[in-house]
């Protein structure tokens, strides 16, 4: 199965590593499911949801233990981007494949984060 992405913020990160749970987003508490996104669209996503101070970084996650409980959202004009959405608590650190760094890439533009894709 392809890998599925979750754009989280340093804290986030941080505390991941420590108890080996994603913790959820609030958009993800109140819609009791995990957002998860294609790789084509991390950065519009990050660029949308985060700020230079927050140091996001993006989860590459293997899907595979949770693949049918994922159901997809076509774009719309609030989120104008596919979006996977798993009927799950959380995602475990050992789905997470590898971690990518948003480098930011200033203001004033729709896209404000690349990323570095680890090879």
């Amino acid at each position: 199965m392809q890998s599925l992405y979750r754009v989280v913020d340093k804290n986030t990160y941080e505390t991941a590593l420590s108890s080996g749970l994603v913790p959820r987003c609030n958009s993800d508490q109140r819609s009791d499911l995990v957002h998860l996104n294609t790789k084509d669209d991390v950065e519009l996503v990050a660029s949308t949801y985060f700020e230079e101070h927050e140091f996001p970084l993006v989860l590459e996650v293997n899907p595979s233990s949770f693949a049918e409980k994922i159901s997809w959202h076509e774009p719309s004009n609030l989120k104008p981007w596919k979006e996977a959405r798993a009927k799950i608590q959380n995602i475990h650190m050992s789905d997470v494949k590898a971690t990518h760094e948003l480098k930011f890439i200033g203001n004033g533009n729709k896209i404000k984060f690349k990323t570095v894709w680890c090879i």
